[in-house]
């Protein structure tokens, strides 16, 4: 037994429960976070969902229904909210549950008002609970959720449309064990992606990709023909899927749509100005030729037109207009101006010049229309300096204008020759391609697959067969009609042979048939000897 004090043995005890305290505060924070994991782990398998296109139609469901649901949400928290706040104010006082704000809200949520909450009540506090029970089951649990359920099954359906048909669960897990088998012996895609993205020495550099570029970049790491084929394959599917797209949606084409409004307003407007400019430019000699024929001077005389600047230049200094086209207004003025000018020209032709310093008064108009006269030929000089530069502007903007317009003329036969040249290309090649389905209809794939290999080896024994010819080589030669004459040579020393071979063969036929000739002379005398012994 082990003896010690009371506040001992209290303080030890203590100490233990604060340890099993601590112990169990830990445990609790443990369960915590585990319920947290466990919330994370199932967004996790969200995204591994995404690898099945049946399993990624709820994802997308959620996803695609996210708007309407948050704006029908802010209706039904209002409508949820205010019947809470009703059932805190109506059964707060019976039901512990809804004795407070958030009690209610929970007790509202969970379940729905039962009898035995209405017995304490008054009749007319029993006719207003049920009135709000059926009202909250019919407005809250049937219309608003039906709306939300509907809500999600239209997002639902239109997603599924947007997937098509999609593999099941089973059939992409077969399909990806066949992959998986067929990949067995192939490169690996990470590094061969590395080896083509290399910025330094990319494996291959050439933008057209084929079977045999591929195979030939990655020859140390041994790809084979078929691993080149499904990479090629592959990619070519991808293209073709991505080809499908939208590449620029409907508000960004409008917003094209308009920009290009704008730009051909805008250069429509600065046509219409310029051309405005080139007609007023050339009906001005015409406009100032009737000026000068109302103001009675000539147009045809040049000194009558010179006259004619000079007094609309005089007139338009004393009224302060700086225009030297613009002729004094008025009638009465213009009236008095032409007497006044018609009438110095018959007196100068009658009388002559006359000496018209007699007076100071006399002086001093002359001075100032010495004055005037040197300001008005300055205005003439600038005024024909600035009508010369408009005159080679306006020329050179009707240049610029005609080389466009040949430009333009030019681009549009261009465009539309290509466009033809185009078209024919394509129906000649629609036809081409329906020849080749026609004749490649019936045939062995596997053979057309090697038909390159066996072309090459072709084209390498013609390569070879031609660096024999014009190596020089007995036999061969590069020239058709040399091989021919020694094919002739040939032919002519085997003519010879043959006939050199049918004379012996001849001689010795004629020296056979006099041997027999002779073997049987000499039988028949041997013969005729016999008798005569007998």
């Amino acid at each position: 037994n082990i003896i010690m004090s009371h506040d001992d043995y209290y303080g030890r005890l203590g100490n233990m429960f604060d340890a099993f305290q601590a112990v169990s505060i830990w445990n609790e924070s443990f369960r915590l976070v585990a319920v947290l994991y466990l919330f994370i782990l199932m967004l996790k398998f969200f995204k591994s969902f995404k690898a099945n296109k049946r399993l990624n139609v709820v994802i997308n469901t959620l996803t695609h229904s996210v708007k309407d649901v948050s704006h029908f949400g802010i209706v039904f928290l209002t409508i949820f909210l205010c019947y809470a706040w009703a059932a805190h104010v109506f059964f707060g006082g019976n039901i512990e549950a809804a004795s407070s704000m958030f009690g209610a809200i929970y007790w509202r949520w969970s379940g729905a008002v039962d009898s035995t909450d209405m017995e304490d009540l008054t009749a007319v506090g029993r006719v207003l609970g049920y009135a709000y029970s059926l009202s909250y089951e019919f407005l809250v649990l049937n219309l608003l959720f039906g709306i939300l359920f509907g809500l999600i099954f239209e997002a639902y359906g239109r997603t599924r449309a947007e997937a098509g048909k999609t593999d099941t669960l089973l059939t992409q897990i077969r399909k990806s064990i066949a992959e998986m088998r067929r990949k067995k012996d192939f490169v690996n895609d990470y590094f061969m992606i590395c080896a083509l993205e290399d910025e330094d020495a990319p494996a291959h550099p050439g933008e057209i990709v084929t079977v045999r570029s591929l195979c030939e970049a990655f020859a140390s790491s041994k790809m084979t023909k078929e691993n080149a084929e499904y990479i090629i394959q592959h990619v070519r599917d991808f293209k073709m899927s991505k080809s499908h797209e939208v590449e620029v949606g409907l508000v960004d084409a409008l917003k094209l749509v308009a920009r290009m409004r704008t730009i051909s307003l805008k250069s429509i407007l600065r046509t219409e100005t310029l051309l405005k400019q080139l007609k007023d430019e050339s009906q001005r000699p015409q406009e100032m030729r009737y000026r000068c024929i109302m103001a009675g001077f000539d147009p045809d005389i040049p000194e009558e037109m010179q006259e004619f600047i000079r007094v609309s230049t005089l007139q338009a200094l004393e009224d302060d207009n700086p225009l030297p086209n613009v002729v004094p207004q008025g009638p009465q003025e213009s009236k008095h101006s032409m007497h006044s000018r018609a009438y110095s020209r018959e007196h100068s032709t009658k009388e002559g010049t006359k000496d018209i310093v007699e007076d100071n008064a006399k002086e001093e108009h002359n001075f100032k229309e010495k004055q005037l006269l040197s300001k008005a030929e300055g205005l003439e000089l600038a005024i024909s300096k600035m009508h010369q530069q408009h005159v080679q502007s306006v020329d050179s903007i009707r240049e610029e204008l005609n080389f466009y317009r040949d430009q333009s003329a030019e681009f549009e036969e261009e465009l539309s020759n290509l466009e033809r040249a185009v078209r024919s290309n394509c129906r000649k090649g629609q036809e081409g391609a329906s020849q080749v389905e026609d004749r490649f209809k019936d045939a062995n794939l596997h053979v057309l697959q090697d038909l390159p290999d066996r072309l090459l080896k072709l084209s390498v024994m013609a390569k070879a067969s031609r660096q024999i010819v014009e190596s020089g080589k007995t036999g061969f030669s590069s020239d058709p009609s040399k091989r021919l004459e020694s094919r002739i040579a040939i032919l002519f020393q085997h003519c010879q042979t043959f006939s050199d071979q049918a004379e012996a063969q001849q001689d010795l036929c004629t020296l056979l048939d006099r041997l027999i000739s002779t073997v049987s002379l000499m039988s028949a005398g041997s013969g005729e000897k016999d008798n005569k012994r007998s």
